[in-house]
């Protein structure tokens, strides 16, 4: 009887010996599958093109401009194909002049680019959430009193900046200042006409509680 509860404690170690490894086995599989997945960055842009939500996928590295490939090519909508492929060679050269040759390099080639294009409407939507937050956090006060619902007009380059900017109907005053300086060094969305950025304004409402 002591011999076969020993075989059967010898055959229960064994087996959880067996799954132990079989579970860091499959753990080092699951780590090796993740870590060879391609970083992912998405970057939006605005069109007055319909894109029924097309997602534009592009393969670079950020050691070579040249290496940047459109890996889905929108089988119509060939301007946006080019605008996608230009935004990101932006986006990697914008990158590369701010970052060390020895980040790049551990960044590596194993990157991608995902790439919307969103419409006018999703352009206004996101800059206004902008501009609310920054003067919700500008910390500009004034002595003379500001509050109330004004219009901000702003007008956007082909960068994204702001390159002019007012509120209607509000006096001036160093809160005034201070808020539209806190707006204009903000970067906005970028609006393309058939796939060429194009300068655009937009008339905002915004509601100030007071400074």
């Amino acid at each position: 009887m002591k011999l076969l509860t020993l075989f059967f404690m010898v055959l229960l170690m064994g087996c959880q010996s067996a799954a132990v490894n079989a579970n860091q086995t499959g753990s080092s599989k699951h780590q090796d599958t993740h870590q060879s997945q391609p970083s992912l960055i998405t970057l939006t842009e605005a069109t007055n093109l319909a894109t029924e939500g097309y997602v534009w996928t592009l393969s670079h590295s950020f050691l070579d401009l040249q290496e940047v490939k459109l890996l889905n090519p929108h089988p119509t909508l060939d301007v946006l194909n080019q605008r996608a492929i230009q935004i990101a060679k932006e986006h990697i050269k914008a990158q590369s002049d701010t970052k060390s040759d020895e980040t790049l390099k551990n960044v590596g080639k194993n990157t991608q680019i995902h790439i919307r294009f969103v419409t006018f409407n999703d352009l206004t939507d996101k800059n206004h959430r902008l501009i609310r937050d920054t003067i919700g956090d500008s910390g500009c006060s004034s002595n003379i009193p500001i509050a109330g619902t004004f219009i901000l007009i702003i007008s956007v380059n082909e960068q994204g900046r702001d390159i002019a900017n007012h509120f209607r109907d509000m006096d001036n005053s160093p809160a005034k200042s201070c808020l539209l300086r806190k707006i204009r060094r903000k970067n906005y969305m970028i609006y393309n006409v058939d796939g060429v950025p194009e300068r655009y304004t937009m008339f905002l409402p915004v509601t100030i509680h007071g400074f």
